[in-house]
């Protein structure tokens, strides 16, 4: 069992490594609006650092590469909470639905929120008196379709609407992806391009101020890209048996405002009980390691997972995933 491990832990680094050769040396930050496009939504992805290919057949997949649901056999549903930094909830339902002939259907909604906050000015910076909030949503419908017995592809269209306070912009854009089973020990790969679309502006106008006065006519506010992302990744089933499966996988994630970074993850599950997972990004700027676990019992599921963002505190994820 050694040798299997150490010989597919050597094949994922030889394939991805290879890639960070040709990684952008400046980091675009600050370039890109609809942040929170970036946050995880579902436990085990989130404990596995992402890696999109150990989500084959997931519901969880509809959230890294669409095409990963066309591998399931039944229903899902997923309700979804997390206690996002400064404790502002991430909360979100999704579900996938075989279709006789069509392929696998998924749609999701997820709210991102901020609850209220006390508005100061430079005047008044022990506050106004007046509250506001701000609030992030996203929803998306689609596809994945089998090609054939060892090829899949998907995509969902997606609105994503920001507010902050009374000032808000929307738009739409698309993931798509590609999923192949390599039918060599379990080993399959893919590919998904993630939030591709137009540039976001708001409809809403500002008016500049210089020391407190007005200086000229409402303005409209700039228009933003979104946070694009190309990932390429590896799966392996490392250990396959009835009552034990142990995975691994790899991706090489290139985004459109920062450096390109590596995610490593593995799951052991135990007789399709108890399942342990472990995730670890490189050259991500605040987190690092991830944990996890998922507890199973006559088609229910209850995921948790912890992330460590370093000086920014931890994130914890809760998860109920129901398959019929």
């Amino acid at each position: 069992m050694r040798r299997k491990l150490l010989i597919g832990i050597g094949l994922l680094l030889s394939c991805l490594l290879a890639g960070t050769s040709m990684a952008q040396e400046f980091a675009k930050v600050g370039t890109t609006g609809a942040q929170f496009l970036k946050i995880d939504i579902g436990s085990r992805g989130a404990a596995l650092g992402g890696v999109n290919q150990l989500l084959r057949g997931d519901v969880g997949s509809l959230f890294l590469n669409p095409a990963g649901i066309a591998w399931a056999n039944s229903p899902q549903v997923l309700i979804s909470h997390t206690n996002w930094l400064a404790s502002m909830p991430y909360n979100a339902v999704a579900g996938i639905y075989p279709v006789q002939g069509v392929g696998v259907v998924g749609a999701y909604v997820g709210v991102l929120s901020s609850g209220d906050i006390e508005e100061t000015t430079v005047d008044q910076q022990n506050g106004t008196g007046r509250m506001f909030s701000t609030s992030d949503m996203v929803a998306g419908i689609g596809l994945g379709h089998r090609l054939t017995d060892k090829f899949t592809v998907g995509g969902i269209v997606k609105y994503v609407n920001e507010r902050l306070d009374d000032v808000k912009s929307e738009a739409l854009s698309v993931d798509v992806g590609v999923s192949y089973d390599v039918g060599i020990k379990g080993m399959s790969l893919g590919m998904s391009i993630r939030n591709f679309g137009p540039e976001i502006r708001s409809s809403n106008t500002y008016n500049p101020f210089d020391n407190g006065q007005v200086v000229s006519q409402p303005q409209n506010y700039l228009s933003y890209q979104f946070p694009m992302t190309f990932r390429t990744g590896i799966g392996w089933d490392a250990i396959d048996e009835p009552d034990q499966q142990f995975r691994l996988g790899a991706d090489l994630e290139h985004p459109n405002d920062n450096l390109e970074r590596m995610h490593f993850g593995g799951e052991y599950v135990y007789d399709n009980t108890l399942a342990g997972r472990i995730g670890y990004i490189w050259r991500h700027d605040t987190a690092t390691l991830s944990l996890g676990m998922g507890l199973m019992w006559k088609g229910m599921r209850l995921d948790y997972s912890y992330v460590d963002y370093g000086l920014l505190d931890y994130v914890q994820r809760f998860d109920f995933v129901f398959s019929f």
